[in-house]
């Protein structure tokens, strides 16, 4: 019995999930074990774990960057840039921007909307949470809170249904 299939996972103890390794000091998944050390889901490649929601290696992440924005950087690319300039130029091009003062989110993911520099920016990020609460719907809660904002800044009112 001491030779396994390759295609057998592990049982972790702790959590229940089948893995395909086990921790050696623990005897739990690396996830369990707390060590920082997890597989990437990608490339099964083992990576310290800086943030608790990564999955992903950095080199994969990288990776799945470049196939996203593969066309953008050929554009820049094909008129003579730098590889370094065009990956620069793209990420600012695509970086997230808020709807309430229109200036870009620094260090924000795709699907960020509101920034938290100004009070007013805090003040629609909060009626956007609230709706959201409300509503159980994203996009609904988003569309009011963008009208809303619309005319604030156009000193208008908003008709109520």
């Amino acid at each position: 019995m001491g030779n396994r299939l390759a295609i057998e996972s592990d049982y972790c103890p702790n959590c229940g999930n089948f893995v395909d390794e086990l921790d050696d000091a623990s005897g739990w998944c690396f996830e369990c074990a707390g060590t920082g050390e997890i597989r990437c889901i990608a490339c099964n490649g083992k990576f310290h774990k800086d943030q608790p929601h990564r999955k992903l290696c950095p080199g994969c992440r990288d990776e799945r960057w470049l196939g996203r924005h593969a066309n953008e950087l050929e554009d820049y690319l094909s008129f003579g840039a730098r590889l370094g300039f065009a990956k620069r130029e793209v990420y600012k091009r695509n970086r997230p921007v808020c709807i309430s003062c229109g200036d870009p989110i620094k260090g924000a993911a795709d699907g960020a909307t509101f920034c938290k520099r100004t009070i007013e920016c805090r003040r629609w990020r909060r009626r956007y949470r609230t709706l959201r609460e409300r509503y159980h719907d994203q996009k609904q809660a988003l569309a009011q809170v963008s009208a809303e904002v619309f005319a604030s800044r156009h000193k208008m009112e908003i008709k109520s249904e």
